[in-house]
């Protein structure tokens, strides 16, 4: 049975256009549509497409069909997006960028809110082990005493959510099968939320 998005429409591909409706975006999303699931009218980018064929190429497509969900090539920190502001930022298991270190957090959370309108969220859902992103690393990001050079221009409100905390609070996050690059299923264990704030 086809895949369809949590408003039971079909999944459509979208090429990049500043001035469209589309205000929810997913970085590094592999070959993998929860941005597209879970959030209607969502672009879905990586670094590069997966040797695989586009969903839209296959004459039926599940769950299940070896394909690929990409609208377009995208480098999180460098793709130039214009004016466009988006409400909602997902990032699923980080890999290969992320916040290990002070000059990483600043760059990263500055392009976050560069692309975020006002009180847009992000969220980053990933596992406690996941060295780009975690509980350690968020909290030295955000720790007040750290040096001003390493703070991003950008305020945040932010929240995580043990297994606990997605059960009760994301439940659909338990319903999706997260893989890594390599295709090694994963079972998130704490997703965080960043707001901006004004």
């Amino acid at each position: 049975m086809a895949i369809t998005d949590s408003s039971g429409q079909n999944f459509s591909t979208h090429d990049f256009n500043q001035t469209d409706d589309i205000l929810n975006i997913e970085f590094g999303a592999g070959s993998g549509f929860f941005g597209k699931k879970n959030y209607p009218k969502c672009y879905t980018t990586d670094l590069s497409f997966p040797e695989k064929n586009h969903f839209s190429l296959e004459s039926s497509y599940d769950k299940d069909t070896n394909c690929h969900y990409i609208d377009f090539e995208c480098d999180f920190l460098s793709y130039n997006f214009g004016t466009k502001k988006f409400e909602t930022i997902i990032i699923c298991n980080p890999y290969g960028y992320g916040i290990r270190r002070p000059t990483e957090g600043k760059n990263f959370f500055d392009r976050i809110g560069n692309l975020l309108s006002e009180s847009g969220a992000l969220y980053v859902i990933t596992q406690e082990n996941n060295g780009y992103f975690n509980s350690k690393v968020v909290k030295k990001q955000f720790n007040k005493n750290l040096d001003n050079e390493f703070k991003s221009s950008y305020a945040y409100d932010w929240h995580s959510y043990d297994n606990e905390g997605i059960n009760t609070h994301y439940a659909f996050v338990r319903d999706f099968d997260f893989f890594t690059c390599t295709q090694r299923k994963i079972n998130p264990n704490v997703l965080f939320k960043f707001t901006k704030q004004a």
